[in-house]
């Protein structure tokens, strides 16, 4: 956790906590910030000078002090409990209601609103643990709270991006609170002046007077999702934080960034093992690829981009080069650099949008390059001369792969697969493939050893393609039904890793008959990326704060 001044957004210290951390909760005199890691315990730590004052074993994920700052709630595997924060004393536990995804204190500090994991609300007396009200609105995690100052209503957020306020007692109809444009990402409430704060996946905050329901102002600049929002009541300053890696510090009044700070990771976008497996490349919504020793997980050095997000990754065969395909603010150009010095090689351009897959071929002599732009294209690397140009998708390339001998090149399109020569570039063949869309990781499109079986992995299931006679061999679709939009094919072809958006676990499945063998829990809202290392022991996660856990394959 690193701290910052809250007036000039200067790092003021770094604290460094056990586990990966899930919510942090200052006390109410601002001498405490209480720390809630995805296993336990919470931490508590002194804030002037970064001490660790005591560990509250059993609470973890969410976290949250009273106003008067005496009481401590924080969830626990099943239920909340409650502890006084002073001691470190427990004094009671609330029975459970589901996973406890979102906690929060009425102003009076009287009653405790707890929501869960799939949508239920609940307001509790925190004096005996009674139940004043409880509600279901929508299906999704419950990710904010807030009370209102006057402590008669509570204001929700979901992850599936929509936001309400309802009354306490629970009585009465939610009203659906929203931005003009897009969905709710964030939010934050300034209970002393009434304002609420939406953020965006646009990159935009937008400011409502709660009471009114009018919008009065927008904040605007960062160029991806808004994460994150907190008021300074007392300067009158609100604080975010977005997927670009920026945090920036606004001036209510005037709607000015008074301080913008680019020092934290962005979020990931994609990931990719060397075919050495000693080298995984992260790449970042902001703009920076980072290099990591797999071994022992020292950062060897950080690549950073000319401009715009790095959203495709592909080694080189011999791993002395690494590709990387920039968003359109980067103008769709793809970037080879040298791995032994970083050094930047030659810049590919031709791209009108987005670069969203690469692949090399098996000898390591051509690139192949997927687009937004509804093209993919062939590259010579010892030149960077474009040789081909595939035209003709019904919508943006997600994926592309070459054969084992490197004469066919595959690419998905939405529910669709092209087959490609690559020597000319002309179009062999098109399948439409069973499930849905086609998942957009590397890994997602395989062909066996022999080149006879295209596996192609979609968001609902999976299926395994005959290459030569253009027909379905056979599919199996993924149980219980989710929306995984990530996946990849390990290489021996006995795992499938899928990632999904709507509940943010990463599910193990046996290939071909696509059995759920183990789900592997991460603690946030979607997984950005999955990929097995080349030798299929690692499993490497993406997650949308910056960072990649690395699980043993057993």
């Amino acid at each position: 956790v690193s701290l910052y001044r809250s007036g000039t957004l200067e790092e003021v210290r770094f604290l460094a906590t056990r586990e990966w951390v899930q919510s942090i909760a200052f006390s109410p005199d601002g001498s405490t910030l209480a720390v809630a890691t995805a296993g336990g315990p919470v931490e508590l730590w002194r804030v002037a000078d970064g001490s660790l004052v005591r560990t509250i074993e059993g609470g973890r994920q969410v976290v949250a002090f009273s106003p008067q700052g005496e009481v401590l709630a924080a969830a626990l595997e099943e239920g909340v409990g409650l502890w006084r924060a002073s001691t470190g004393a427990p004094l009671r536990t609330l029975s459970s209601i589901g996973k406890v995804t979102a906690l929060a204190f009425s102003p009076d500090g009287r009653f405790l609103a707890l929501g869960s994991e799939g949508g239920l609300v609940q307001i509790r007396r925190v004096a005996d643990g009674s139940i004043v009200s409880n509600w279901v609105e929508g299906e999704k995690r419950v990710t904010d709270l807030a009370f209102t100052r006057d402590g008669e209503t509570v204001v929700v957020r979901l992850t599936d991006g929509t936001a309400y306020r309802r009354p306490v007692t629970g009585k009465g109809h939610a009203r659906a609170l929203g931005p003009r444009e897009g969905t709710v990402t964030a939010l934050a409430l300034d209970v002393q002046g009434g304002t609420l704060a939406l953020g965006t996946e646009k990159g935009t905050v937008e400011l409502w007077l709660l009471g009114q329901g009018e919008r009065w102002g927008v904040l605007k600049g960062a160029e991806g999702w808004v994460r994150n929002l907190a008021f300074n009541p007392r300067k009158g300053t609100l604080a975010s934080a977005s997927d670009d890696g920026t945090l920036r510090l606004w001036r209510l009044a005037t709607g000015e960034a008074l301080k913008v700070e680019k020092g934290y990771m962005s979020r990931v976008l994609r990931i990719a093992f060397r075919p050495q497996g000693d080298i995984l490349a992260v790449s970042t919504l902001g703009g920076e690829v980072h290099l990591w020793q797999v071994s022992d997980g020292t950062l060897l050095r950080t690549l950073k981009m000319p401009r715009g997000g790095a959203w495709s990754l592909a080694f080189s065969p011999d791993g002395s080069v690494l590709a990387v395909g920039l968003e359109d603010d980067g103008g769709g150009d793809i970037l080879l650099w040298q791995v032994s010095d970083g050094a930047l090689l030659r810049t590919l351009k031709g791209h009108t949008d987005t670069v969203h897959a690469l692949a090399f071929s098996p000898d390591g002599s051509l690139l192949a390059s997927g687009s937004w732009d509804r093209t993919a294209r062939l590259w010579r690397v010892e030149d960077g001369t474009l040789l081909h140009t595939l035209e003709g998708h019904s919508n943006w390339v997600r994926n592309l792969v070459f054969s084992p001998d490197g004469t066919l090149m595959a690419t998905g399109v939405w529910n669709e697969l092209w087959l490609w020569r690559v020597t000319d570039g002309s179009l062999l063949r098109t399948f439409r493939v069973p499930f849905s869309l086609i998942a957009e990781t590397s890994q997602g499109l395989a062909f066996s050893p022999d080149g006879t079986v295209l596996a192609v992995a979609q968001t609902q299931g999976i299926a395994f393609l005959n290459v030569s006679e253009a027909s379905l061999q056979c599919a199996s679709a993924y149980t219980p039904e989710h929306v995984e939009f990530q996946a990849a094919i390990s290489p021996n072809w006995a795992l499938l890793a899928t990632g999904s958006d709507d509940d943010g676990l990463v599910r193990l499945w046996r290939l071909p008959d696509a059995v759920l063998l183990r789900t592997l829990e991460h603690n946030v809202w979607e997984v950005q990326a999955v990929t097995f290392s080349p030798d299929g022991t690692l499993l490497a996660v993406g997650l949308p704060d910056g960072t990649v856990r690395l699980w043993e394959v057993q």
